[in-house]
């Protein structure tokens, strides 16, 4: 079984490799602008960088959330909208002699490269459990396959599954989405305690509102 670190050491590690995000994304679209403009002045570079670093700050890109692929990249996106705006309204106040299409042509590079950059970064962080938090899920039923499914599949949630506990006798020590079943609802403490999991899913659509409170309880 996989370990996890603790609560208070993954807020520290999610901290800095946050800082270490917002490094990586200015070095990029430092070297893009370089690239392409090898005479822009420092204070335009720092402009730029620092608009697409507050933006970016802005929509929440640099924390580690519960993210998709497709709710980063849509992050990004919109991100490039309010960039796009800030940068020419300066451009035109300050009578910049910068052509328009260059903000353009410089953010058309850096999307595919933050986001590969970040793709590959969330990758090894939450492979290596890093930042894993860990989660039971109570019902190992077609919803609960579905949501460890979804989790499996995404490089970018951090959550991970450890184990199901399920009443169904038939269930009891299979494997279910590369996940076990280690017990049942009533072992749910004894479970939790030892394993030190962070999060309970509870994934049993046809619960009734008596399980569902002592579930709860």
């Amino acid at each position: 079984m996989k370990r996890f670190f603790p609560p208070q050491i993954r807020r520290t590690l999610k901290f800095f490799f946050s800082v270490l995000q917002v490094i990586i994304d200015i070095l990029l679209y430092d070297l893009i602008l370089s690239l392409m403009h090898t005479s822009m002045s420092f204070e335009m570079k720092a402009f730029l960088t620092g608009t697409m670093t507050a933006f970016f700050l802005f929509n929440k890109l640099y924390g580690f959330r519960l993210w998709t692929f497709h709710d980063e990249m849509n992050a990004v996106l919109h991100s490039w909208v309010l960039i796009f705006l800030v940068s020419i309204l300066y451009l035109y106040a300050a009578k910049l002699n910068i052509p328009f299409m260059f903000v353009i042509f410089s953010m058309a590079l850096f999307i595919p490269a933050t986001l590969t950059a970040r793709y590959l970064f969330r990758r090894v962080l939450f492979s290596s459990g890093l930042l894993s938090t860990s989660v039971i899920i109570l019902g190992a039923g077609h919803a609960g396959k579905m949501f460890a499914g979804s989790i499996e599949k995404s490089p970018f949630i951090s959550r991970k599954v450890i184990c199901f506990l399920d009443d169904d006798d038939r269930k009891q020590g299979k494997i279910i989405s590369r996940v076990p079943v280690m017990g049942k609802l009533k072992d749910f403490q004894r479970i939790q305690s030892e394993l030190h999991a962070d999060e309970a899913v509870i994934a049993i659509p046809t619960a009734s509102r008596g399980t569902l409170a002592e579930i709860l309880d």
